[in-house]
């Protein structure tokens, strides 16, 4: 520093949002009510495959209480949103394709009179045969999702080959094969998908959602309602949870297209948990076949995947999760020859998104255990065996991608090799008495940045030195707030190049 004084590493700074947050302060998208309030909702569909042969609302419409009651046919703009892929309506106008799907939307005046309306909705539904594993959706005659997709039910499939596939099987001394299934995984966040939304005086549509993506939701929304972006503010405040699961429309265009018939007073959209279950995101469930060969010594020699992930019935960021997954299923090591194959899969079960990983949760656990498996059959300490491969910089991975920065890798499983914990681990095992099992693991996992090939991976920030002597940021990037007090104690050098030593 230029005063001389060492930095210090790991000191802890109080959270400026912690007072506010605890004391209730704090408003989540969820705490967003106001006067003249109007509650909005929608009927579910409740099956996961069917033809919408009628939709009769007129019996909710004289619910007392009840303000409107919308169909697909009072949306203005486009009846589809999606981040890559518009496949998904925002109210269904020709079939069910999840037990989730909306069919029609309803503003009340109060919660009763909204329930009443969405029981009084009667909806004629024809079923259709469902498929709800991947690998059978992709079976000739199987039931198509979407009639009009031209790969049947794939949304996507990705290959990566490196070096040799077939005859360098036979310079292996051992291989290894397996399968291995990870389920849906639920978010279960705190706040369920929720928001406030109102049409200003001056025409401004105002919308506040539990939401990670405020910029991208306000292109959806204009689309679907027919208006032009610079007309529509979408507000994040903190969200009471997200991991992925609000990257992307829950409640946002249904609160606009509600907002637009309430006659400028306020609409409020909350999702309890059991709809939040039934109509929001999941991570994808994936079906993973695994082969995988070494020398006698433990060197990786040769890898062969099959990924079938299932996307549900939408896109929903579900081709980019499993390039993710394909790009990272050989896991953090050398691996000279590799076959990497991926499909993302239509189904008519819950709908597949972001989560925290993004795809290399489910191929991590894949291939950590068939690591586990491999040092097994060549008598090999599991640690041992994930040194003598893990990418160096300067290596290439096993989807060809030279590493340049430092990995960190192998430093990493040295300390874990001395630790007690790992070199006792048998002794403590052992020590668990009856009705009691222990287990010792370990997994060595990379992360690589962006969604894969097929989603432009962009970022622009903007930092100011205001006039009063402060650092402000602007930034598209939904993240906690943090005070003038802390940006200048965690970023010293920054700040003392404009000669704000005296904040500190």
């Amino acid at each position: 520093m230029p005063d001389g004084r060492v930095p210090q590493i790991g000191v802890v700074f109080p959270r400026t949002d912690a007072l506010t947050k605890v004391s209730g302060e704090e408003k989540f998208a969820a705490d967003y009510y106001g006067r003249d309030l109007v509650w909005a909702g929608v009927k579910r569909a409740g099956v996961p495959h069917a033809r919408l042969k009628s939709l009769d609302v007129d019996q909710a419409r004289q619910v007392p209480g009840v303000i409107a009651v919308l169909t697909h046919r009072d949306i203005p703009g486009e009846n589809r949103q999606g981040v890559v892929r518009k496949d998904q309506p925002v109210l269904v106008d020709d079939k069910v394709r999840h037990a989730g799907d909306a069919l029609a939307l309803v503003l009340a005046e109060s919660r009763p009179a909204l329930a009443a309306a969405l029981k009084g909705i009667m909806c004629e539904l024809e079923p259709l045969p469902g498929v709800f594993d991947p690998e059978q959706a992709l079976a000739e005659g199987a039931p198509l999702v979407h009639e009009d997709n031209p790969e049947g039910n794939i949304l996507l499939k990705a290959e990566v080959k490196i070096g040799e596939t077939e005859s360098v099987w036979e310079e292996c001394d051992a291989v290894i094969e397996a399968c291995f299934e990870t389920p849906h995984q639920e978010h279960c966040f705190l706040e369920t998908e929720s928001g406030w939304a109102k049409v200003e005086p001056d025409g401004k549509l105002v919308i506040v959602a539990s939401t990670q993506t405020p910029f991208r939701d306000r292109t959806e929304v204009a689309q679907v309602l027919g208006r032009d972006h610079t007309g529509i503010r979408i507000i994040a405040p903190y969200a009471g949870g997200a991991f992925g699961g609000k990257d992307g429309i829950s409640v946002q265009s249904l609160l606009g297209l509600a907002a637009l018939h309430a006659q400028g007073r306020p609409v409020k959209m909350w999702w309890d948990r059991e709809e939040s279950f039934s109509a929001g995101t999941k991570r994808h469930p994936a079906r993973m076949y695994y082969r995988l060969g070494a020398k006698a010594d433990g060197a990786l020699h040769a890898i062969d995947v099959r990924l079938y992930l299932d996307t549900g019935p939408y896109d929903h960021l579900g081709g980019a999760v499993m390039t993710q997954a394909v790009e990272h299923s050989g896991g953090p090591y050398r691996i000279p020859h590799a076959r990497l194959r991926g499909w993302s899969v239509y189904t008519n079960n819950p709908i597949g998104g972001a989560f925290r990983g993004f795809g290399v949760a489910q191929v991590t656990a894949a291939m950590e255990q068939m690591m586990d498996l491999l040092a097994a059959k060549l008598n090999l300490d599991p640690i041992q065996l994930r040194l003598k491969n893990a990418v160096r910089r300067g290596d290439k991975n096993c989807v060809g991608v030279t590493v340049t920065s430092s990995t960190g890798l192998s430093e990493c499983l040295e300390k874990m090799a001395e630790h007690p914990g790992w070199q006792d681990r048998q002794t403590w095992i052992r020590a668990a008495g009856p009705l009691k099992r222990r287990g010792v693991g370990l997994a060595a996992v990379m992360q690589a940045m962006g969604y894969g090939p097929f989603v432009p991976d962009v970022a622009n920030a903007k930092v100011e030195l205001t006039l009063e002597g402060k650092i402000r940021v602007y930034s598209g990037v939904v993240v906690p707030m943090i005070s003038d007090s802390c940006l200048a104690k965690n970023s010293f050098i920054a700040i003392s190049s404009v000669g704000m030593q005296k904040q500190l």
